[in-house]
């Protein structure tokens, strides 16, 4: 029976490590004098689908609440640590810029 009950624990742990976690840029920064939006999203050593259709969808929102008709998002974002330990980072925080325009 305790051989049962430890192939059932590594099953499981087999079939939970080959899933994607879900993630979405979140707004934590609007400034609307600047037409600029701050996104963020967190992620670790995980396997993870980002959604980008609702980043910029979130973001469209958002610039024309403030009148623009556009949203732009700049090339590439910045990356960093935010926990590490003895053997190095294990988090990371992704920020992306996006200017609404005309």
């Amino acid at each position: 029976m305790q051989r049962v009950g430890v192939l059932l624990v590594v099953l499981t742990g087999i079939s939970v490590s080959g899933c994607k976690v879900d993630k979405y840029l979140e707004i934590v920064n609007a400034n609307e004098a600047d037409a600029t939006l701050t996104m963020q999203y967190e992620h670790g050593f995980e396997e993870y689908n980002l959604h980008w259709e609702q980043a910029q969808s979130d973001a469209m929102e958002r610039c024309r609440a403030w009148g623009y008709s556009g949203a732009q998002f700049a090339d590439s974002g910045t990356i960093q640590c935010i926990k590490s330990l003895e053997y190095g980072c294990v988090r990371w925080r992704v920020t992306y810029t996006c200017q609404c325009s005309e």
